[in-house]
């Protein structure tokens, strides 16, 4: 059977028989324990996870799909802190040019507009209720 697929279970990845010599080619190699997949369980198997099922291995090693497991309210209040130091992050990124541009007294009205509504933004995100996890009302990030 020649197969477009292969999966690890060792990294519980599946890798594209097309790229097969770019992975030789690479520190990380090609998987020693690849086994191949038919197109049909490939598909089956994104399709599944697409509808919330995890992509996993079965006793002996060939993947499967399992449903996922409920997640502890810690595990969901530490998500929702990765998450929100993503958006602080990102809030950051975009309020800092244009604090320079207003510092420097050579902002537009428009950008001065945009830099109060991702302040607004950031206050938001800091005024949150992550305990509440995961219903989190996340603020909009401004357009």
């Amino acid at each position: 059977m020649i197969s477009n697929y292969y999966f690890s279970s060792k990294n519980c990845g599946f890798y594209p028989s097309s790229l097969k010599s770019a992975y030789e080619a690479s520190p990380e190699g090609w998987p020693d324990d690849g086994i191949p997949v038919s197109d049909d369980d490939y598909y089956a198997l994104f399709a599944g996870q697409k509808k919330g099922q995890i992509i996993t291995k079965d006793s002996e090693g060939r993947p499967s799909l399992s449903a996922p497991q409920a997640l502890t309210r810690e595990q969901f209040i530490l998500i929702a802190q990765d998450i929100l130091a993503t958006k602080l992050a990102f809030a950051a990124n975009a309020i800092f040019p244009m604090q320079d541009s207003v510092d420097l007294n050579i902002a537009s009205e428009s950008e001065r507009l945009l830099l109060k509504a991702w302040k607004t933004y950031r206050v938001a995100l800091n005024r949150l209720d992550i305990s509440t996890a995961p219903d989190i009302p996340w603020p909009e990030i401004p357009a």
